[in-house]
Protein backbone atom coordinates (compact mmCIF):
# COMPACT_ATOMS: atom_id res chain seq x y z
CA UNK A 1 0.00 0.00 0.00
CA UNK A 2 1.40 3.32 -0.96
CA UNK A 3 2.16 5.92 1.12
CA UNK A 4 -0.81 8.51 1.51
CA UNK A 5 1.27 11.53 2.78
CA UNK A 6 1.19 13.48 5.97
CA UNK A 7 -0.52 11.05 9.06
CA UNK A 8 -1.89 8.23 6.32
CA UNK A 9 -1.19 5.07 8.24
CA UNK A 10 1.02 6.40 10.44
CA UNK A 11 2.54 3.24 11.48
CA UNK A 12 5.27 3.28 9.27
CA UNK A 13 9.00 4.95 9.15
CA UNK A 14 7.07 8.14 7.21
CA UNK A 15 4.54 7.96 9.91
CA UNK A 16 6.11 8.44 12.78
CA UNK A 17 8.32 11.35 10.85
CA UNK A 18 5.20 12.99 9.87
CA UNK A 19 3.83 12.61 13.56
CA UNK A 20 7.12 13.97 14.78
CA UNK A 21 6.97 17.23 12.43
CA UNK A 22 2.89 17.43 13.15
CA UNK A 23 4.27 17.65 16.86
CA UNK A 24 7.25 20.28 16.74
CA UNK A 25 4.89 22.55 14.48
CA UNK A 26 2.13 22.30 17.21
CA UNK A 27 4.10 23.18 20.02
CA UNK A 28 6.06 25.97 18.56
CA UNK A 29 2.87 27.44 17.10
CA UNK A 30 1.40 26.94 20.81
CA UNK A 31 4.97 28.92 21.78
CA UNK A 32 4.82 31.37 19.10
CA UNK A 33 1.11 32.85 19.88
CA UNK A 34 2.67 33.59 23.29
CA UNK A 35 5.72 35.69 21.61
CA UNK A 36 3.17 37.83 20.06
CA UNK A 37 0.38 38.26 22.15
CA UNK A 38 -1.96 36.59 20.93
CA UNK A 39 -2.29 34.23 24.19
CA UNK A 40 -2.99 37.18 25.92
CA UNK A 41 -3.86 36.31 29.34
CA UNK A 42 -3.58 32.46 28.76
CA UNK A 43 0.49 32.68 28.31
CA UNK A 44 1.19 30.28 30.51
CA UNK A 45 -1.56 27.97 30.00
CA UNK A 46 -0.30 28.01 26.76
CA UNK A 47 3.51 27.43 27.82
CA UNK A 48 2.09 23.90 29.93
CA UNK A 49 -0.06 22.85 26.90
CA UNK A 50 3.17 22.84 24.85
CA UNK A 51 5.06 21.32 27.15
CA UNK A 52 2.24 18.59 27.77
CA UNK A 53 2.46 17.63 24.45
CA UNK A 54 5.94 17.31 23.51
CA UNK A 55 6.50 15.17 27.16
CA UNK A 56 3.11 13.13 25.93
CA UNK A 57 4.95 12.31 22.74
CA UNK A 58 8.72 11.74 23.84
CA UNK A 59 7.32 9.70 26.89
CA UNK A 60 5.23 7.32 23.86
CA UNK A 61 8.50 7.12 21.69
CA UNK A 62 10.85 6.14 24.47
CA UNK A 63 8.75 4.64 27.06
CA UNK A 64 10.80 7.14 29.38
CA UNK A 65 8.56 9.83 31.28
CA UNK A 66 11.99 11.30 32.74
CA UNK A 67 13.07 11.97 28.82
CA UNK A 68 9.75 13.02 28.11
CA UNK A 69 9.98 15.91 31.43
CA UNK A 70 13.28 16.17 29.78
CA UNK A 71 12.16 17.40 26.38
CA UNK A 72 9.05 19.58 28.12
CA UNK A 73 11.71 21.48 29.98
CA UNK A 74 14.59 21.74 27.05
CA UNK A 75 11.36 22.83 24.84
CA UNK A 76 11.11 26.08 27.32
CA UNK A 77 14.20 26.89 27.43
CA UNK A 78 14.97 26.86 23.65
CA UNK A 79 11.98 29.14 22.93
CA UNK A 80 13.04 31.78 26.08
CA UNK A 81 16.79 31.65 24.62
CA UNK A 82 14.86 32.47 21.00
CA UNK A 83 13.16 35.60 22.79
CA UNK A 84 16.21 36.53 24.27
CA UNK A 85 18.17 37.19 20.78
CA UNK A 86 15.30 39.84 19.86
CA UNK A 87 12.17 37.84 19.05
CA UNK A 88 10.12 38.01 22.18
CA UNK A 89 10.47 38.67 26.10
CA UNK A 90 12.14 36.48 28.17
CA UNK A 91 10.37 35.18 31.01
CA UNK A 92 11.75 32.73 33.18
CA UNK A 93 8.18 31.91 34.13
CA UNK A 94 7.59 30.93 30.65
CA UNK A 95 10.10 28.21 30.63
CA UNK A 96 8.63 26.45 33.61
CA UNK A 97 5.75 26.62 32.50
CA UNK A 98 6.39 24.57 29.39
CA UNK A 99 8.60 22.59 31.58
CA UNK A 100 5.94 21.86 34.08
CA UNK A 101 3.22 20.56 31.48
CA UNK A 102 5.21 17.18 31.86
CA UNK A 103 3.38 16.48 35.56
CA UNK A 104 0.17 15.62 33.30
CA UNK A 105 0.09 11.86 31.72
CA UNK A 106 -2.15 10.67 29.19
CA UNK A 107 -2.97 7.42 28.91
CA UNK A 108 -5.91 5.89 25.77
Amino acid sequence: MPDGGLLVGATGKRGMQDMRIVLVLSALLSLSACSTGFVGAYDKEAHYMAGAMVSHYVTQQTGSPLQGCAASFGLGILKEAIDSTGYGVVDRGDAMATGAGCSIRFEF
